[in-house]
């Protein structure tokens, strides 16, 4: 792709990656029975939640695919399961059972 179609696609790309952080960050407080702070927070908890998703996957020797529909389905779950970590391990910080 070149520079221009590049310039062009990011801020789908971006909207990809909120729409798929909120996916996330819903089905992680969800699954972990958390409350929710609203959509801000689950943008924010599944975007974190895939980075953290994504590290200890690498860290694991896990290849993950990008790219198309796929690829956001994996981004999604990736995110959901870093996330649930996240919402575990505050929890246990905060001194709360999850």
């Amino acid at each position: 792709m070149d520079i221009i179609g590049s310039i062009v696609a990011f801020p789908f790309v971006c909207i990809g990656w909120l729409i798929a952080g909120a996916l996330a960050g819903a089905l992680a407080n969800s699954l972990m029975k958390s409350r929710s702070g609203g959509l801000i927070s689950n943008i924010v908890l599944g975007l974190i939640g895939f980075w953290a998703g994504n590290l200890i996957l690498g860290l694991l020797g896990v290849d993950l695919v990008r790219g198309g529909l796929t690829g956001f389905i994996v981004s999604i779950l990736v995110g959901t399961f870093g996330a649930a970590i996240l919402i575990f391990v505050f929890g246990l910080l905060r001194g709360r059972k999850s």
